[in-house]
């Protein structure tokens, strides 16, 4: 599932903006020009098509730079999921796999 939306996470001491991507049900990616640092915990608010925000915390596993060394994202691990977040999320993740990305016109 992709998003192309601007949205803004909180860091341990201030928060940062980034472009959510990718989501899976074990994290998403993060593009942003100011990631946290590896090993850095998050508070994210992942808005889903058809269900409400979910509030979950993360860890930033791995930064992604471009060819000239400059950081373009992050990946956050999803971590202490509740079983109902993790319904949700997985609902979400299978309701977006039956929507076709080209249709025949």
């Amino acid at each position: 599932l992709s998003r192309g939306l601007g949205d803004v996470y909180k860091r341990q001491d201030s928060f940062f903006v980034g472009f959510s991507e990718n989501l899976s049900e074990g994290g998403l990616f993060i593009a942003t020009f100011c990631p946290p640092a590896v090993g850095e915990r998050v508070d994210l608010s992942v808005d889903l098509e058809g269900a409400p925000a979910l509030l979950v915390q993360g860890i930033v596993r791995w930064h992604r730079l471009s060819e000239f060394g400059e950081p373009t994202g992050c990946g956050v691990q999803f971590v202490n999921l509740h079983p109902d977040q993790e319904d949700i999320l997985g609902g979400a993740l299978d309701a977006a796999e039956q929507t076709p990305l080209f249709y025949d016109l």
